[in-house]
C-alpha cells in the first residue's frame, strides 16, 4: 500500500485481530476490493 492511503485508513477499515485492512474497490489502484 502506498503511504497515503495507509495514512487515511480509518480505524473501521482496520481489523487488528484477523491481521487484515478492509478496501472499497474504490480505494484500490486495480479497483477490487
Amino acid at each position: 500500500m502506498r503511504q497515503g492511503k495507509i495514512l487515511n485508513l480509518k480505524w473501521g477499515q482496520v481489523d487488528l485481530k484477523a491481521g487484515f485492512v478492509r478496501l472499497r474497490p474504490e480505494e484500490t489502484k486495480t479497483n477490487e476490493g
